[in-house]
């Protein structure tokens, strides 16, 4: 059957309202619809399972659910292939599925599809399938980058390295632990992005428009169908009239981003010239169209933007999601709320991963630069208080003047003597410390500096260690549960397939 008539206009509009302005057609419902074009496939699988439902319920005949089977899966094929037809003079995507249900499936059949529904759950239903799918995607790219940080924490666990406070030389550090703790960072976010599925995964349809529906519908059936695990319960909460869930989603992966770009800061800091500690691979950087010596670290740069850019995706949903007692429609005609963040993190995890795994980290200069403006000076403030007994506030007054007189004669850290250290001393506290100069450079020594560390998650080899697996085991429980949730996912498509085929097969 062809799509004119009613199906052509949409019913939605042929009842109550009689023509649509073209100004509406142009800079509304056009736009809003170049966003669900995203929103096809979960339109389809959220339709499929309430006409299953409907079906099983006696609410269809066995005809009219055996037509609209036969449409959906035409549908699907569809969308598949990209060909789903969306007439962008026409109305938004949930309309337009109807029309094409009715072209499809004829108007007695493919015009009882709705019922039980209003576009203010089924709208809800979609969005929150869309969500899920996006959030399964971002915790699987995130996984990816933390199996690559981990492989990096592994593989620099003993590479020596400055530290630093405020941009200045502050204590050496390792790198294996700097990755250590862009994975704890990486981790915290798995866990919200987690929660934030947990709270996303919940089943809207049954909500209908307000105050649920006269029709006996099977509102678990349906949940079980989509792989949800549970529903919304309060029939206004499942639909448009609340949105926490939009925002939460948005204050997630912005959080997120915001860690990607404080990430590629460091890359886009350390691959400089004048700190030289890490080279990006050609192919993630980008050159000048004058200056021929350029080698621009360009992905971390653009990392840093999105990161920028996300800040605004909590706001938004946040503005948008202002009513108290009336539909938050506002949410409806702002789809990009879903599509844009989620796409944009991925993508940024996807590259951030690449970035990692092909960067030229320079142990070797770290480890030169770890020790030779002063940063094991806390560490010689400590051991002074061991050895002689004074209190911490003299002992660091004295480093720092024994720092200051250092600087000012040129004094290396690696020509400091122990004369050095006690006229400073005397200067500072009124009496030498009588400490020899082996004793002072051992204190100075940045590996022993590390090895000296023993408080937990300090890095103190044995610490990495323990850190690492600690790490391993967190990867683990992620891919765990991701495993469990896509195989939640997986029995429910398997199930909503089956019952399709005993509708198509004429089957109870």
């Amino acid at each position: 059957m062809n799509g004119q008539g009613e199906a052509g206009q949409g019913a939605s509009r042929t009842g109550r309202l009689t023509a649509k302005d073209s100004r509406a057609t142009q800079h509304m419902t056009a736009n809003l619809l170049k966003d669900e074009r995203h929103f096809v496939l979960e339109q389809l699988t959220v339709d499929a399972a309430h006409t299953v439902m409907l079906a099983e319920q006696g609410i269809l005949t066995p005809d009219q659910s055996h037509l609209l089977v036969a449409a959906l899966r035409k549908g699907k094929e569809l969308a598949a292939a990209g060909t789903f037809p969306l007439d962008p003079e026409g109305d938004s995507l949930l309309p337009q599925a109807i029309n094409f249900y009715v072209a499809e499936a004829g108007s007695d059949a493919g015009g009882r599809l709705h019922t039980g529904r209003s576009r203010i759950d089924a709208i809800a239903a979609v969005n929150r399938l869309f969500a899920r799918n996006q959030l399964m995607r971002v915790h699987r790219s995130l996984r990816s980058l933390m199996e690559v940080v981990l492989d990096l924490a592994g593989k620099h666990h003993g590479d020596i390295m400055p530290g630093w406070s405020h941009l200045q030389h502050a204590q050496p550090w390792v790198l294996g632990h700097y990755f250590l703790k862009t994975f704890s960072v990486l981790a915290r976010h798995a866990e919200r992005v987690r929660e934030c599925y947990a709270r996303t995964n919940r089943s809207a349809l049954g909500g209908a428009a307000l105050v649920g529906s006269g029709w006996a519908l099977d509102r678990r059936r349906v949940a079980d169908l989509l792989g949800h695990d549970g529903l919304v319960y309060n029939s206004m909460d499942a639909g448009l009239f609340t949105s926490d869930w939009v925002i939460e989603y948005n204050a997630v992966l912005a959080m997120l981003m915001n860690d990607i770009g404080r990430s590629a800061s460091d890359l886009f800091i350390w691959h400089t010239w004048e700190f030289g500690l890490a080279e990006l691979d050609d192919g993630f950087c980008s050159t000048s169209t004058l200056m021929p010596q350029k080698k621009n670290a360009g992905s971390a740069e653009y990392l840093r933007g999105c990161a920028g850019s996300a800040v605004g995706w909590f706001a938004s949903a946040a503005a948008v999601s202002r009513s108290a007692t009336t539909i938050d429609c506002d949410i409806h005609y702002s789809p990009d709320l879903l599509v844009h963040p989620a796409k944009t993190t991925w993508h940024c995890l996807e590259l951030l991963s690449g970035i990692y795994s092909t960067t030229n980290f320079k142990t070797a200069t770290m480890k030169d630069r770890a020790g030779v403006h002063w940063s094991t000076a806390s560490g010689l403030a400590d051991s002074i208080v061991k050895e002689t007994g004074i209190t911490f506030r003299d002992a660091h007054r004295t480093v720092a003047t024994l720092v200051r007189n250092s600087l000012a004669e040129e004094t290396r850290p690696s020509d400091v003597t122990g004369e050095h250290l006690n006229r400073a001393a005397r200067e500072t506290i009124g009496r030498s410390l009588d400490l020899e100069t082996a004793w002072v450079k051992a204190q100075l020594d940045p590996e022993r500096f590390v090895e000296t560390r023993v408080t937990e998650g300090s890095v103190n080899p044995a610490e990495i260690e323990k850190q690492i697996l600690m790490a391993q085991d967190a990867l683990a429980e992620n891919n765990g549960w991701a495993e469990t949730q896509q195989g939640r996912i997986d029995h429910a498509g398997h199930e909503l397939e089956r019952s399709l085929d005993q509708i198509a097969a004429g089957k109870s």
